[in-house]
């Protein structure tokens, strides 16, 4: 698959390849795996994201998120719940919501 965003839809952290978006680039980075070689790199099947932390979220979920603008758009957008954890345990919600 590859992206086919619509057009007013501006990915955050979007694959072009595999037509994913995430929330961070730190969950984007750790989607692709493989040697920086031609033809050896990949995206992480939703399975293979499961099993390192990375979820996507559910339009419910991202409806009640601070992604709640990005629902309407039918994307795929996949993030880690436990680094977000982290930074509203750090930060608090407050700072969430504002870089976002």
């Amino acid at each position: 698959m590859s992206a086919c965003w619509q057009p007013e839809y501006v990915p955050l952290n979007g694959c072009p390849m595999c037509g994913r978006d995430f929330t961070s680039q730190d969950a984007f980075d750790r989607h692709r795996v493989g040697r920086h070689e031609p033809l050896e790199r990949r995206c992480l099947s939703l399975a293979e994201m499961a099993e390192v932390g990375l979820h996507v979220m559910t339009p419910e979920e991202m409806s009640r998120s601070q992604y709640a603008s990005r629902a309407r758009f039918g994307v795929v957008l996949v993030h880690d719940p436990q680094a977000a954890e982290r930074v509203r345990r750090r930060f608090g919600d407050e700072w969430v919501k504002q870089t976002t």
